[in-house]
């Protein structure tokens, strides 16, 4: 997984990766896990200097901590992670008593043959998604929630997923034969899923969950080929 802390003389600075650890683990609570004693320890940490973070990209986001720490250095920012889970009423509840956690109207839809229902975060990216689906679904929850996926913007998805094809991960589902420009890869050393979903979508998007949000940064495939 790599150093979650990155040592320099006389300081040490959380890496990307700490910095989404912090961020998923302080807003959700997993199940079954020691998810209280993860998050006493990371503010303890913090609290006590432990670990010196940055400061430009304070924001009050729904993940909290630090806005655009994945967009310098040739980095490309992820915008959304999704949580499947079997009840999507009760989860938004959850997280909204556990972390304040504020949320838009979950809205209903329907791919090929499967109904389900979607919801977001308010307030902005990094956004926490939600998804309820039917048994044999691409986000069929019957054997308990789970976290998902994370999601990138993407210049193109069908070149993006052929990168990751070629990349050793390979496609789980694709909303393309759909009419849906995503796609899910399956990617086994975070056993969870990332997605791309092409830049086009994006204004939409914003219309029906970020209204005047600005535009978020996408993977340049161009440049990857």
């Amino acid at each position: 997984m790599g150093e979650l802390v990155t040592r320099v003389p006389g300081r040490q600075i959380a890496s990307p990766r700490y910095v989404f650890l912090a961020r998923l683990c302080s807003a959700v609570p997993v199940p079954g896990a020691a998810t209280t004693s993860v998050v006493a320890l990371l503010v303890e940490a913090l609290g006590h200097g432990v670990l010196d973070l940055p400061t430009p990209h304070l924001t009050s986001g729904p993940l909290g901590l630090w806005d655009g720490m994945f967009d310098h250095e040739g980095m490309t920012a992820f915008y959304h992670v999704c949580f499947v889970v079997p009840d999507i009423e009760q989860a938004m509840q959850d997280l909204q008593r556990s972390a304040g956690v504020e949320w838009s109207d979950p809205v209903s839809d329907r791919l090929g043959d499967w109904d389900y229902r979607i919801v977001f975060t308010a307030g902005g990216p990094p956004f926490i998604e939600l998804i309820q689906g039917p048994p044999g679904s691409p986000w069929d929850a019957s054997k308990g929630a789970r976290f998902d996926h994370i999601g990138f913007w993407t210049s193109d998805v069908r070149q993006g997923s052929r990168r990751l094809e070629e990349e050793g991960m390979p496609v789980d589902f694709s909303g393309c034969p759909y009419g849906r420009p995503f796609a899910y890869h399956q990617m086994d050393s975070i056993g969870a899923r990332i997605e791309l979903v092409d830049v086009g979508r994006q204004a939409g998007f914003l219309g029906a969950w970020h209204p005047d949000g600005k535009p978020m940064p996408a993977i340049d495939e161009t440049s990857r080929s």
